[in-house]
This record gives structure tokens, C-alpha cells and sequence, in this order.
């Protein structure tokens, strides 16, 4: 998956947070919600 090579890779970098917006109309908070991330 793209996102888990992304924050992989991030990770590796040091990098321990990320920030991601999306628009509430998309669907797509429920999808990033499944796969871990959480509302801030």
C-alpha cells in the first residue's frame, strides 16, 4: 500500500507524526481511520 511505503519510509527517516488533511464530503476520513490514523 502507498501509504504504508510513505510512513515507512518517513519513519526510517526519524520522522515519528504526520499531518493529512481531506475534505469531510470525500468518504475517505473512515478509510484513514481503518488503517490507524486518528482525528486530531
Amino acid at each position: 500500500m502507498m501509504l504504508q511505503h510513505t510512513f515507512r519510509t518517513f519513519y526510517q527517516q526519524g520522522k515519528r507524526t504526520s499531518t493529512l488533511w481531506t475534505h469531510s464530503d470525500t468518504g475517505a476520513l473512515s478509510f484513514y481511520e481503518r488503517i490507524g490514523m486518528t482525528v486530531r
